[in-house]
């Protein structure tokens, strides 16, 4: 298919055909101002993004008064008592400790990352979450754990009993990581 295209003179005079090729579009919505088009052929934007990115849990008002939380965690974490914090990656966040964790107060630390596990809201749920497994991880973890077992059963199992969505198996997370950690030491308190 050809086309006439003008010549510089406005139109007037003579006129070069110019070879052009045409290919079918599926379809074409204007976009804004002026002629900006933008085909739709193929999925959208929102299609490619992964559902797992985004986060279901509530975000905390940092600008709100006084509030009650539900356990002493997030009343810690907020006063930085807890020494970590959120490192946000682009693809995938992580937990900055400002010490190492072999300097960590695993008797204060661990138990109320225990308690922890019922927090419903953003930040909290991530922190807490998180840094019970990486507390359990870390190098001689398992053994600081050992002596706070029977305090942990009783946060772990207030978490079971939560009717809040995602805690229940936030709980059994935590039982199994604690369980891979300590290993026999669970079994006297399983009843």
């Amino acid at each position: 298919m050809t086309t006439k295209a003008p010549t510089a003179g406005g139109g007037r005079g003579t006129s070069t055909t110019k070879p052009t090729t045409m290919r079918p579009v599926a379809s074409r919505t204007p976009v804004g101002r002026g002629s900006t088009l933008i085909t739709t052929d193929g999925p959208k934007p929102s299609d490619r993004i992964s559902i797992q990115r985004f986060d279901p849990h509530k975000f905390s008002d940092p600008f709100a008064s006084k509030k009650k939380t539900i356990t002493v965690f997030a009343t810690q974490y907020q006063a930085g008592a807890i020494p970590c914090r959120i490192n946000h990656g682009s693809v995938k966040s992580t937990l900055h400790w400002d010490r190492p964790l072999t300097d960590v107060d695993y008797a204060a630390i661990l138990l109320s990352c225990g308690e922890g596990i019922r927090e419903t809201e953003h930040p909290f749920v991530f922190v807490a979450r998180t840094a019970f497994k990486e507390l359990l991880e870390a190098e001689g973890g398992a053994e600081k754990a050992v002596a706070l077992v029977p305090k942990l059963v009783l946060s772990l199992r207030a978490a079971l009993q939560d009717s809040a969505p995602g805690v229940f198996s936030a709980a059994l997370d935590a039982i199994q990581q604690l369980s891979n950690a300590v290993g026999p030491v669970m079994n006297a308190h399983l009843h």
